[in-house]
């Protein structure tokens, strides 16, 4: 038995950067002549230089990031199959450590870009990625001619930063070789050609606001960023494997779930019928059994009496039941209704035909049916299922039963369930399932059973691709 539908491609638009939110504004600017600076001691020297296990943290925590929520809405393609290939890097200029990992993705060996990632809880967790390109770090190499380990790369915000040219011993030597940002007219540039005393009179400003916040970007809350850093999925996903001298972070996971109030005497909320032949050897189609379940219940339990010529369904709810003439007529006349294209192995209908004849029957027997079809994402077609089994309305959907790239079942919904899980403040989808009854004989048995119909973070082997949704309502 074949089901057929209909193909829908989706375009995406791709940001460049994506911009965590900004909590808070930053502190009022109080710009104070600064004195030479000192010398830094043998200890403070040390904790400038790059740290490999800071590094691997800051991979690890990027490969994260590109399975991630934010990854997948705008570019799932990139995050499922770059690679994080190296990690550079950076300081928030004013603080006396290394702040950040640029780490470098390349898909096919392609550059595409970096995520930026705080190790030192001095900034949000993810302050900045792109997905095309090379690193800040390699355009300064190219744009100074100087090797990505002779430099030294300092951050500001999203688009100024500078970088100088390290010493022996790993420092800079307080003299920019390269800097980008804008100018005093409200211009961007970048390149060699830099005002040093307007660079200096910014560097000081910048790092007399980092000193107000404590430490930390001046456009957050230290608090705001320690509880960013606390709970982010990202760092608590991280962490997982790895977790010693770290802090442990914290997330939430949440199931949402309903079924159906009432069962028949079979133990299901639907009958166990399956697809059977008429007098002419045709199958009766998935799509028209499903519509046929769907009238059942509500014959059965919400009052629609004139459905089924009165009669009780409990005693014919078992497997048998689609093997009594009156349900198999009733089959077959759902069948012809929505056009279905009867064959001796196989029957197929479309969605589209289900919606609009699958109405017909009941209309017939003086009720207004309306047959509603939804082609949204899984997640908006789950939900929605989910509405209208609280309601007690069974739901019919059609998806991909023996995952070979292509829509052939049509089954019934009996019960929704499915998983969030909260980043920081906001709540993110997870995995989406069905109760499904499939309307199939199986050895005899009914083939009855929760099924994923959207994973975002799961797996090919337990996940159906789930193509459209029909939802059975009165008026």
């Amino acid at each position: 038995m074949k089901f057929f539908n209909e193909v829908f491609f989706k375009s995406t638009t791709i940001f460049g950067f994506l911009l965590l939110p900004i909590m808070y504004g930053c502190s009022k600017d109080n710009v104070v002549a600064s004195s030479p600076e000192q010398e830094l001691s043998q200890e403070a020297l040390a904790k400038c230089l790059p740290n490999n296990s800071k590094k691997n943290y800051a991979i690890k925590v990027a490969k994260e990031f590109l399975k991630s929520e934010c990854v997948m809405q705008t570019n799932a393609a990139w995050g499922q199959t770059g690679n994080i290939v190296n990690a550079f890097p950076v300081y928030l200029d004013g603080v006396d450590d290394v702040s950040y990992y640029e780490c470098k993705v390349q898909n096919g060996g392609t550059d595409a870009g970096f995520i930026l990632v705080n190790i030192n809880q001095t900034d949000v967790p993810i302050p900045q990625y792109t997905i095309e390109g090379k690193t800040p770090s390699e355009d300064f190499a190219k744009e100074s001619g100087i090797s990505v380990e002779n430099l030294q790369v300092f951050r500001h915000n999203w688009f100024e930063m500078l970088a100088e040219k390290k010493t022996s011993i790993g420092l800079g030597n307080g003299v920019p070789v390269i800097t980008r940002g804008f100018d005093e007219y409200g211009e961007f540039k970048k390149g060699k050609s830099i005002d040093r005393n307007r660079l200096l009179k910014i560097r000081t400003e910048f790092k007399h606001r980092v000193q107000q916040a404590e430490g930390t970007n001046p456009l957050y809350l230290k608090t705001s960023i320690r509880q960013l850093h606390a709970k982010d999925s990202l760092i608590s996903e991280s962490l997982k494997s790895n977790p010693t001298g770290l802090l442990k972070a914290a997330y939430s996971d949440r199931w949402t779930s309903d079924e159906l109030n009432n069962t028949f005497s079979s133990g299901w909320h639907l009958p166990k019928w399956y697809q059977v032949k008429n007098a002419t050897n045709m199958i009766s189609g998935c799509g028209p059994l499903g519509v046929t379940m769907m009238y059942a219940y509500h014959r059965q339990f919400n009052g629609k009496t004139n459905l089924f010529n009165g009669l009780d369904l409990n005693p014919l709810s078992g497997l048998s039941g689609c093997g009594q003439q009156p349900v198999k007529d009733i089959t077959f006349s759902i069948g012809a209704d929505c056009g279905a294209d009867y064959g001796s192995s196989s029957t197929s209908t479309s969605l589209n035909g289900l919606e609009n004849g699958g109405e017909l029957y009941g209309d017939r027997l003086g009720y207004d049916v309306h047959l509603d079809q939804d082609l949204g994402g899984d997640f908006t077609k789950g939900k929605t299922a989910l509405d209208h089994i609280r309601s007690e309305r069974p739901c019919g959907f059609a998806f991909d039963s023996d995952k070979n790239g292509s829509t052939d079942h049509f089954a019934t919904i009996e019960g929704v369930k499915y998983l969030e899980r909260k980043y920081v403040w906001n709540w993110y989808n997870r995995e989406m399932w069905y109760l499904t009854n499939y309307g199939w004989y199986n050895s005899g048995n009914g083939k009855r059973e929760w099924i994923c119909v959207d994973a975002q973070y799961g797996s090919d082997t337990y996940e159906y691709k789930n193509t459209g949704n029909l939802y059975m309502m009165w008026r």
